[in-house]
């Protein structure tokens, strides 16, 4: 196998290294999304970097630090000047968040995988980032006892530096790290809480996220404690907003448990009340929205009356009433998840569609054992024809038995001599008429030996004799053909038999990994309790159920693009089944790539029939199939070679056959003619739908690939079929893409670079748009500088990208 660039005026483009900072910067720069992801970590950790839990300890800047696995340095930068605007006391916290940062440094570029390869920066794992911040709030703590002395408040201040950061990475890494998106947090129908069906890992994301979620509120209502504004508390107008959204969206005892831990931290007393709005609220939601809102406001009230008077009626139903009046046009357009039993009921019809619609794939499925019963039928006349030819005696074999025949009966006559004299003897000179008349079948009668019947009585017993032996010789050759290869012909069609049929065993074969995948997808796409299944092993097969009331889900581009994105494929027009308000999405993966193609030809001498066979097809798989046959000679042989030769790869590689198989199975039958004949085979295969390419030689002409500027040559040192028993064949796979052209030739027009030198120079060209002008082209080019003339073919392809 030889595969070798030839660098033909190929262009480089050189850049410049820049530094670090320089190339992060223009990335940013170019990268609005990224930009605007940096500036939103920045500012979070500097207004977290400003805001106390308990203490006088500031920790949420120093967590988020450490819990962030991208964009850390835009968030150090964050904490540290939130934590300078502090004044002197924040210097402690600025250098603080420094050192976690450090520390993270150190671990994760330390930590490696199994096989000994280093992980990616501040990759390490939740305790590791712990770790981190234990170390930096313990240096916090140890300095404010040195500066302030051993007391009580120093003493609270550095366990709170100790203690809290771990427990807020615990937390952050519980919200950012479950695998929980915010898009199905906010929004959407997806019960993302739900742990039917799930496995232990997911069950346990799920778990630690809602643990997680609550430390945060509480945390978070624990930080705002001290501020307000006109007397309006920001920790209450949170715990009020958070109690309403999970109410809405997780339903009455999620937000039963956000409003109790939004507010135990502020009072006990009261963090019952927020409690039990949470339960009304989402009891409530199912009637209406302001059924819910006045009935957790009614429970608010009368609870914090009870226990707090007027002052605690005034301390929360404000705060309450601001949240559910600012937040109204929130609640109203905000999602429930689905009940439990209703997603089971949707997911069981999906699954039931989907079974259905699977079993009819595949039971339709079997088209390479279909094509194989078509392609075995069509070659069966093709393998008649050019053995019909072998079955028989040639001419010159005619011809030496009507000889010998003739002079069997006539040197053992007595009159032969006297004959002879007379001129009577004249069957030599009918040899090669009688010869074409027994080629025909055509049976030889007594006067058309030459000889007159008055000089001969055995005329008779001589044409009789004549035709018994050509008899005998047609039944000796048919028996001897049919008796060499019968055993091999069953073994090579029981192959190709059980070839097509694996072959449609993997693409009816259910493909689990990229099915979980896609379940994701489809989930995120609005089909929480929907199914999708992907099939076959080369060209998927896709299809999918789930709730849609409108259809409008399930024809989104969004989501045919993400299970594009997911499948690697380009997908074909979806078939849309609706059963009430469920819908089945059924869709194959389409070609990606389309395949131009032009021939040119040209025979030896002018009135000859040309010895080459090109063809060009595609497969009902989404295959292209570009052919060049040289038939070794000319004139009709190798023509009639080289075309059975194109029609037999184009019936069978439509079936899913190898291609070892095709070639094995073709010399076999090349073989089997009694006249000596061999012809080349250059096979050129892309895979439309994967873009994967590959050429296929038996003693073919290199073949090259034009991309812009490059040439790139592709040769085998193989012998042509038919020549061997066993097949000289060479699969060679390749690199093709987009505006790539590729350019076969035959032999006639050269075998190496050094044999046609101008070649290179030609393809070195700027390629013509026209394919037909191009091939024609090239073939005049070669005709007018070959000296030596012999069958000529040019084959010229041009690679696309299909349009969406």
């Amino acid at each position: 196998m030889d595969t070798e660039k030839l660098g033909i005026r190929q262009k480089k483009n050189r850049r410049g290294e820049a530094g670090f900072f320089a190339r992060e910067l223009a990335k940013r720069t170019s990268d609005r999304s990224a930009l605007l992801a940096d500036l939103l970590t920045f500012l979070v950790a500097l207004v977290f970097a400003r805001t106390h839990i308990l203490f006088g300890a500031y920790p949420l800047g120093a967590a988020f630090v450490a819990v962030l696995p991208v964009r850390v340095w835009a968030a150090l930068v964050g904490a540290v000047i939130g934590s300078l605007t502090l004044g002197s006391r924040g210097v402690i916290y600025a250098v603080t968040a420094v050192i976690v940062v450090l520390l993270r440094v150190i671990i994760s570029g330390t930590d490696r995988h199994k096989d000994g390869s280093r992980r990616q920066i501040f990759s390490e794992n939740i305790l590791l980032r712990m770790s981190s911040t234990v170390l930096g709030g313990f240096i916090a703590a140890v300095y404010e006892v040195l500066l302030s002395g051993f007391q009580l408040k120093s003493v609270l201040f550095g366990v709170a530096c100790v203690v809290l950061p771990p427990m807020l990475v615990f937390t952050f890494c519980g919200l950012f790290d479950s695998g929980i998106r915010l898009e199905d947090f906010f929004s959407g129908r997806r019960n993302i809480f739900a742990l039917s069906g799930k496995r232990s890992r997911e069950r346990y994301n799920i778990i630690f996220f809602q643990c997680s979620a609550l430390l945060f509120c509480f945390f978070l209502s624990l930080s705002l404690a001290e501020y307000s504004l006109f007397g309006i508390s920001a920790a209450y107008l949170f715990a009020s907003f958070a109690t309403l959204f999970a109410a809405k969206r997780f339903g009455p005892l999620r937000a039963m448990a956000v409003g109790f831990a939004a507010t135990f931290g502020l009072s006990g007393l009261y963090s019952v009340a927020f409690a039990l709005a949470g339960l009304a609220a989402g009891a409530l939601f199912s009637l209406g929205v302001w059924f819910a809102l006045v009935g957790a406001a009614a429970l608010i009230s009368a609870w914090c009356a009870y226990t707090g008077g007027l002052v605690g009626l005034l301390e929360t139903l404000p705060e309450y009433i601001i949240a559910a009046v600012v937040g109204l046009p929130f609640y109203s357009r905000l999602f429930s998840e689905s009940g439990e039993e209703e997603i089971v009921e949707n997911e069981r019809l999906a699954a039931d569609m989907v079974g259905t619609m699977t079993l009819a794939y595949r039971n339709r499925q079997n088209e390479s054992l279909d094509s194989l019963e078509e392609s075995i039928s069509a070659i069966s006349p093709l393998v008649r024809r050019l053995g019909e030819a072998d079955a028989r005696p040639t001419r010159e074999e005619y011809r030496d038995l009507f000889i010998d025949c003739t002079d069997k009966f006539c040197k053992t006559c007595e009159g032969y001599r006297g004959c002879v004299t007379s001129g009577g003897a004249r069957y030599l000179e009918r040899a090669d008429e009688i010869a074409e008349k027994l080629w025909r079948g055509e049976r030889i009668k007594p006067e058309e030996l030459g000889t007159p019947h008055h000089l001969c009585r055995d005329l008779e017993h001589v044409a009789d004799g004549v035709n018994h032996a050509a008899a005998l010789l047609e039944e000796e050759k048919f028996k001897a053909r049919k008796l060499n290869f019968a055993a091999e012909d069953f073994e090579l069609i029981a192959k190709m038999i059980n070839e097509a049929r694996v072959y449609d065993r993997k693409e009816r074969a259910l493909d689990e990994e990229l099915s979980e995948r896609l379940s994701e997808v489809f989930c995120e796409g609005g089909f929480p309790d929907g199914v999708i299944r992907a099939f076959g092993e080369r060209r998927k097969y896709f299809i999918a159920a789930g709730e849609d009331k409108d259809g409008k889900k399930i024809t989104a581009p969004e989501l045919k693009r993400e299970i594009e994105r997911c499948a690697g494929v380009k997908l074909g027009t979806p078939e849309y089944f609706r059963k009430g308000s469920m819908v089945l999405f059924e869709c194959s993966a389409a070609p990606a790539y389309k395949v131009d193609c032009a021939f040119a030809g040209l025979s030896r001498s002018d009135g000859e029939v040309s010895g080459d066979t090109a063809r060009s097809f595609e497969t009902k798989d989404g295959r292209h199939y570009a052919l060049i046959s040289d038939g070794m000679g000319s004139g009709e042989l190798a023509k009639e070679t080289s075309t059975f030769v194109a029609d037999f790869l184009e019936r069978v590689l439509n079936t899913g056959i190898s291609h070892n198989t095709a070639m094995y199975m073709l010399n076999h039958i090349i073989r089997r003619r009694t006249s000596e004949c061999s012809a080349t085979v250059d096979l050129f295969e892309m895979d439309l739908v994967g873009n994967e390419a590959v050429f296929v030689k038996s003693g073919a002409a290199p073949s090259y690939i034009k991309r812009h500027d490059s040439i790139f040559r592709v040769r085998s040192q193989t012998a042509p079929l038919g020549l061997i028993k066993t097949v000289d064949a060479e699969k060679i796979r390749v690199e093709v893409r987009a505006e790539d052209y590729v350019i076969m030739f035959s032999d006639g027009i050269s075998q190496t670079p050094e044999d046609a030198p101008w070649l290179l120079e030609l393809l070195a060209k700027e390629p013509k748009r026209n394919l037909a002008e191009y091939a024609d082209y090239i073939l005049a080019e070669a005709a007018s500088r070959n000296s030596r003339r012999d069958d000529m073919s040019v084959m010229v392809m041009k690679i696309s990208a299909r349009a969406d």
